[in-house]
């Protein structure tokens, strides 16, 4: 049994040993132990929360060990050692010693974040002045917990999933560890150069590091550096640190070459040099230097390329969300020039305080920019204090007052509003367009906001409050929008007037992913329209609300719906309404315009959605003081859209019902009917229209029908007056108009095929005789007489055909001018009769029984 320090922290082992006298004394021992506490060892308790940090602690370790009289190899091994508050694993360990120093041969162990650990060929020197040298060898899986571990931390500020391996000559005094001849690899690439850290006698310390490479993940490498840097309040007083890598990545980009020296002092800080290049040539330079005791300096970036898109690869790996704003824009042709200025000097009326002012120049053929960092009345105004400058105290800086504001205007609007990333839903004309925005507060508190944007086609402001550093980003802003083109919104073309001049109104909120606009105002293609909208932003979008509108023309609305808004009716259909969002927006209208002139007051229903299909529902209406109903839905397919509707009227006047100049008889009209098509144009789906229905007419009167027109065509051909169909024409048609045809009631049942209508034979009865329907022909009605006890049956039957619209006599002249051209029916006689003379074409003829 052996034991090293005090009894109760003493590590203790087991084993065996042996002493060899004489001229070459050696003492030889193997010792083992399944677990050990250094911790203890070096008079730390484990309950104080303070942790060791290996390569100091281990050098400590050394210093406490006592000088052997005599030259000794001692070999031992552990199956568990805790160290920094974190276990060692498989720890194993041949030393040997003379009376100077002390040498490891070997160290192996498991460290915290899947390391293995090797030094060889370590000498030690004990004592005061005691030291730590030889080879190291790291191989980890998880670096940033074995940093913590190495740097005492219990946190892992940051997270690196690359892994690390590194070689390079160590060496530990009381006051400097360093890596000499490093070379690291991380993520594929080598690095190689040298590290060290000083503990200067005046206080603090001081890391130097020169690195080069040929290739390095840039990304990789600041997370490394982050966790190797660990918690702002443990920095090294002072720092410098170059870098030269060949190729270097970020973000997905290629930077060759990346350049950098900078550094930073308790009086200075220093960027020497800073070279950023591109394969296709652009290169960014710049330099700067800031004197913390008098809180003044200057920093100058330039680049310049022959594209806007050039400098765009160039900031991507440091704004890759901005660079692909910009690659949004449309190209032009020209050079472009970007220029980052940016001064520190004493406030003028406070001697505490700093102003900062930085200028952002950018001016290419597509967009030129101005944003500026100043007092009053710069774009970006921050007033930090001296001493958080002087302490580049990140907190307390993150407290200073700023205020930003920009002015960006591009010749061809749709450039800058690709950049604003407003291209999706607002359409901007032909001509300049100009944005002005302004943002005043403090870091990680709440911001005031005041953005414009004005030019061609386009004038709109908003006004209101941001907290964007939130766990869940909140905002809340006046809106007010004087003119603008939704067509990109609404998938229509920028011509379209549907989506033009636009006016609108709201309080716009932002919770997470959630907008929702309050108290929305806005006219749109003469209508007015009121309501509440919420829109959830996720990667499904999902609306719910409520609107009111003046007015709602429901074929443009229909039409925009499906996607067939703004397109010609043979091209493909649009996107639309059918899907990509979820929800429900209940609608109501004051007034709602059907096809052709008719008019429903009011109307309203629900539009849903469940992301693949859209479904109007519980639509309702007045009309002609009856009711109409609807329900509509619409599905995407692989053949197009799928439409189905079914429509129902309830008591409505005829004379309300009309398209065009086309209209239903007087009286009251009920109808059930059902549609369906599929199609991938508006015209496909009007072709393959088809559906059926029935029509009920009660107390009708169709005008132009009188059926005293017989008796005075009769009257006419036995006085000889018929001569010909000019002259019957003459006679019939005021016998015609002076009257109307009473249909007490009528059911007229038809189907709809191929997008034309076909009726079938229907039942009418009138007044005082009882008709039979037998013509199919869409508008029209034949009908034959039956007797009735009013009216004696007459020896002749016969059929007659009368328009349900727009009624003129059926003669030969007329039937070559009217489409669908009505067939007349003839009378007929089974008696002999006399020849009379021809006076139409229609054949029609008299004998002593009647006409036939």
């Amino acid at each position: 049994m052996a034991s090293y320090g005090a009894e109760e922290s003493a590590l203790k082992f087991s084993g065996l040993a042996d002493i060899r006298f004489g001229g070459s004394p050696l003492l030889h021992a193997v010792l083992s132990a399944r677990q050990l506490d250094a911790d203890r060892l070096v008079a730390r308790d484990n309950n104080a929360g303070e942790l060791i940090r290996l390569l100091p602690g281990l050098r400590a370790f050394i210093a406490a060990i006592p000088q052997v009289p005599i030259p000794a190899q001692i070999e031992f091994s552990a199956e568990q050692m805790m160290l920094g508050g974190r276990p060692l694993q498989n720890l194993a360990a041949d030393l040997h010693a003379d009376a100077q120093s002390w040498t490891i041969d070997r160290l192996d162990l498991r460290a915290p974040g899947a390391t293995r650990l090797t030094l060889s060929g370590t000498n030690a020197q004990a004592g005061p002045s005691s030291s730590l040298t030889g080879a190291l060898n790291v191989d980890s899986s998880d670096p940033d917990t074995l940093l913590a571990w190495l740097q005492g931390r219990s946190e892992i500020t940051y997270r690196n999933q690359k892994p690390l391996r590194l070689l390079g000559n160590v060496s530990v005094t009381s006051s400097r560890v360093a890596i000499e001849a490093m070379k690291a690899e991380i993520d594929g690439g080598v690095v190689e150069g040298r590290l060290a850290l000083d503990n200067q006698a005046s206080g603090g310390s001081r890391f130097d590091a020169e690195l080069k490479a040929e290739r390095l993940d840039l990304d990789a490498a600041a997370a490394f550096a982050r966790s190797l840097a660990g918690p702002q309040a443990e920095w090294p007083m002072e720092a410098q640190v170059s870098l030269d890598i060949g190729r270097a990545t970020s973000a997905g980009q290629e930077l060759r070459p990346f350049m950098a020296k900078l550094g930073y002092g308790p009086k200075t800080i220093s960027l020497d040099q800073l070279k950023i290049g591109q394969p296709n040539g652009v290169t960014m330079e710049g330099a700067g230097s800031f004197d913390r005791v008098n809180a003044t300096g200057r920093l100058a970036l330039n680049s310049s390329a022959t594209s806007l898109g050039q400098i765009t690869g160039l900031i991507a790996p440091l704004a890759p969300a901005l660079a692909s704003r910009v690659n949004a824009m449309d190209a032009a042709p020209g050079p472009a020039r970007l220029k980052l200025t940016l001064d520190l000097d004493k406030n003028a009326e406070h001697a505490d305080r700093a102003d900062a002012r930085a200028v952002f120049d950018l001016d290419a053929p597509q967009l030129k920019g101005v944003a500026t960092i100043t007092a009053k009345p710069a774009t970006i105004t921050a007033k930090p204090d001296i001493a958080a400058l002087q302490a580049i105290d990140l907190d307390a800086l993150r407290r200073s007052e700023v205020v930003i504001e920009s002015k960006l205007s591009s010749e061809r609007g749709g450039s800058l509003l690709a950049l604003l990333g407003l291209d999706h839903a607002i359409a901007a004309g032909e001509g300049p367009v100009e944005f002005r925005g302004s943002v005043t507060g403090m870091w990680r508190a709440p911001l005031l906001l005041n953005v414009k944007i004005t030019g061609a086609g386009l004038d709109a402001e908003a006004q209101g409050i941001a907290e964007p550093w939130a766990p869940q980003p909140r905002a809340g802003a006046s809106l007010r929008v004087r003119n603008a083109n939704l067509a990109p919104l609404f998938g229509l073309k920028p011509s379209d007037t549907l989506a033009r001049n636009i006016n609108l109104s709201a309080r716009v909120s932002l919770a997470g992913s959630k907008l929702t606009f309050d108290d929305l105002d806005t006219a749109m293609s003469g209508s007015r329209l009121r309501g509440r909208l919420a829109l959830t932003l996720d990667e499904q979008k999902t609306v719910e609300g409520e609107v009111g509108l003046d007015t709602l023309d429901l074929a443009p609305a229909f039409a925009l719906a499906i996607g067939a808004a703004g397109r010609d009716a043979a091209e493909p259909l649009g996107a639309g309404l059918v899907k990509g969002w979820r929800g429900r927006i209940a609608f109501q209208a004051l007034h709602g315009s059907l096809p052709g002139g008719g008019e429903l007051r009011p109307f309203g229903g629900t539009i849903k959605s469940d992301g693949q299909s859209l479904t109007f529902d519980s639509i309702r209406g007045m009309i002609g003081g009856g009711e109409a109903t609807a329900g509509f839905d619409a599905k995407q397919t692989t053949n197009g859209i799928a439409l189905n509707a079914r429509v129902q009227l309830s008591g409505v006047d005829g004379a309300a019902l009309r398209y065009r100049g086309l209209a239903m008889p007087a009286g009251r009209t009920s109808m059930q009917m059902t549609l369906s098509s599929e199609g991938r144009s508006a015209s496909g789906l009007t072709g393959a229209l088809s559906g059926s229905g029935t029509l009920t007419l009660e107390s009708a009167r169709v005008a132009g029908l009188d059926p005293r027109a017989f008796e005075a065509a009769i009257r006419a051909s036995d006085n000889g007056q018929a001569v010909d169909d000019v002259r019957l024409r003459q006679i019939v048609e005021p016998a015609l108009s002076a009257g109307a045809l009473a249909v007490a009631s009528a059911q007229i049942p038809f189907n709809i095929r191929e997008g034309s209508r076909h009726c079938r034979p229907a039942r009418w009865r009138l007044r005082r005789r009882k008709f039979h329907s037998t013509s199919g022909r869409a508008g029209f009605a034949s009908v034959r007489p039956r007797s009735t006890p009013r009216a004696p049956a007459p020896s002749c039957r016969g059929d007659m055909i009368f328009p349900l619209t727009r009624p003129t006599f059926a003669s030969s002249s007329l039937r070559r001018r009217w489409e669908p051209r009505p067939a007349v029916r003839k009378f007929g006689c089974s008696r002999s009769a006399r020849p009379a003379p021809s006076i139409a074409r229609s054949t029609l003829r008299r004998c002593r029984h009647g006409w036939r």
